[in-house]
């Protein structure tokens, strides 16, 4: 079928499946076909296969539709990446996934594949050195307007016991703005999505921000985003991550914001994270220990018996 994306990053030019993973790419929002009145009439008679043409996944981040790739074999675990607007969410996830491709394991988990290794590498390409530009944070993840976090995935394996698979959400910190500032708008479903669907949450804090001019203005995203993801935990675990703390930073600003959180999140795991050091992979290692209830599989069950995906899929085709 001939048309154009208007996604910049889709594959669909390069023979590649669609970027949010319609296997129809009429169905897809962002496609625009460009149809001849011939080739009209011939696809009212002939059904397309795009899968038996094209690979299932691109190595792209995954949409909701590839879901089901990852959790063909077991559930899989999806670890909701949470914070302000220019918190370090991507860059956090870059240094994890850097480390990782150097040491090839963490802990007594060694890592088993990926379906997003080119999404994962577009992101690492930016510490590369020596380069033209010289080694760099990625760009901060654009704010769309899509409905579906970008997941980048990992699976490990700890000796003979069965592969796990994690999905990272990457998005926009212009998601959770929007969310705590009306949990119901139609632009929040994004956050809300992964609110409500996450087994694990990462709620990643800059320091810097918080030794800066507008550190007041930092304080209150902080603590208005951490209010509300307190109020829709439901008991998951979570992790906090404060990035920069290679950074001499002044804490008389930032331990009040600590005791905040200790307030909204009561028992949970804190970690002092740097981007250059590897101890970010405890970060990681956390992750991988946790071994509570894993999202079902697309079709499967949960809270009361529906699928928390079928429907996130439903309020999005509506």
């Amino acid at each position: 079928m001939k048309g154009t994306c208007l996604r910049s990053d889709c594959g669909f030019q390069d023979a590649l499946p669609c970027e949010m993973g319609h296997p129809n790419l009429l169905d897809c929002p962002n496609f625009r076909a460009t149809q001849t009145a011939t080739e009209a009439s011939v696809h009212t008679q002939l059904t397309e296969d795009i899968s038996s043409t094209r690979l299932p996944w691109t190595g792209r981040a995954l949409g909701l539709n590839d879901i089901v790739l990852a959790s063909a074999r077991s559930s899989a675990n999806l670890v909701g990446v949470v914070g302000p607007f220019n918190a370090g969410k991507t860059g956090l996830l870059t240094a994890l996934f850097s480390h990782l491709a150097n040491s090839g394991s963490v802990e007594e988990f060694g890592f088993a594949g990926s379906f997003t290794l080119h999404g994962w590498q577009q992101l690492r390409k930016h510490t590369v050195w020596p380069s033209q530009t010289g080694p760099s944070f990625p760009p901060h993840t654009p704010d769309s307007g899509d409905r579906v976090p970008g997941l980048l995935h990992l699976a490990f394996r700890r000796g003979s016991e069965p592969i796990r698979d994690f999905l990272f959400t990457d998005a926009p910190g212009e998601w959770f703005t929007r969310w705590v500032s009306n949990q119901g708008a139609d632009d929040a479903k994004g956050a809300r999505w992964i609110a409500d669907s996450a087994t694990q949450l990462v709620f990643v804090v800059d320091r810097a921000s918080l030794a800066g001019e507008d550190v007041g203005k930092s304080r209150h995203e902080i603590l208005a985003l951490a209010r509300v993801v307190a109020e829709q935990r439901r008991n998951r675990p979570i992790i906090i991550a404060w990035t920069k703390s290679d950074l001499d930073i002044d804490t008389d600003a930032e331990a009040p914001v600590r005791e905040r959180l200790r307030e909204f999140f009561g028992d949970h795991r804190s970690l002092n994270l740097s981007v250059r050091d590897p101890q970010c992979m405890a970060l990681l290692a956390h992750v991988l220990s946790y071994s509570a209830q894993c999202l079902p599989a697309l079709g499967g069950t949960k809270r009361g018996g529906t699928s928390a995906f079928s429907n996130y899929r439903r309020s999005v085709d509506q």
